[in-house]
């Protein structure tokens, strides 16, 4: 997530004007209404967008947790930031090994564009996430060092309902990283949500990155094999 972050802000940082909204705050939409938000320089960007998202996603070797459904990445990482305590017990500190989750953003634009209200695209992002979900724990456990992987651990401002599928949401801590992950994933959303900067630019202030953790052990007592 770093890398992304600091990559992204370099390309993308001068331009103006895009803000965003979580997909619980989305008004309803007409199917057809939403097709008419999607003009040519939209669809450039978005375009753009995703060519450095494969791009970066072959550096970083991030990759889907299921081919036929690539709605969750993942990779497997360090994790360098301040120690998270969760309800179960377990500490996550610096150094500590996690498979880190990615939102498939070609996925999310096209659910957004097809989807006739902000009610039925959240749904489909709950019924993904059920579906994929118990899937990272085989990942976890055909790893060679997979006793050493502790979490699952994602940065996101789609966080809203993670908390019962096992996740601790967290604010991030105040610093250089917490504020550069806020204007990447604003720049983010605004490219991928269909409406553009005109349906998003009065929600900003509600776009609150968190940090969603949920220790191998909670997911392996709600999702066993």
């Amino acid at each position: 997530m770093e890398e992304a972050i600091f990559w992204t802000l370099i390309i993308l940082f001068f331009n103006r004007g895009y803000t965003c909204v979580r997909i619980d705050q989305m008004p309803p939409l007409g199917k057809q209404e939403l097709a008419s938000e999607v003009t040519w320089k939209k669809k450039v960007m978005v375009s753009l967008w995703l060519r450095w998202e494969r791009v970066f996603n072959w550096l970083f070797h991030i990759h889907p947790i299921d081919e036929n459904h690539p709605f969750l990445n993942v990779r497997i990482r360090t994790y360098w930031g301040k120690t998270v305590r969760l309800p179960d017990g377990e500490r996550i500190q610096k150094g500590d090994r996690v498979l880190e989750l990615h939102f498939n953003n070609e996925v999310l634009y096209n659910m957004g564009i097809h989807s006739r209200s902000s009610i039925q695209l959240a749904i489909q992002l709950i019924r993904a996430t059920e579906q994929l979900l118990p899937k990272t724990l085989p990942i976890i456990l055909n790893h060679p060092n997979y006793e050493k992987i502790k979490a699952l651990y994602g940065i996101s401002m789609i966080h809203r309902g993670t908390k019962q599928f096992g996740f601790t949401v967290n604010n991030l801590p105040r610093g250089p990283f917490s504020f550069f992950t806020k204007i990447y994933l604003r720049l983010l959303m605004s490219v991928v949500h269909p409406q553009g900067k005109d349906r998003l630019q009065n929600k900003v202030e509600h776009l609150v990155p968190k940090m969603m953790v949920m220790s191998t052990k909670e997911l392996m007592r709600r999702y066993p094999t």
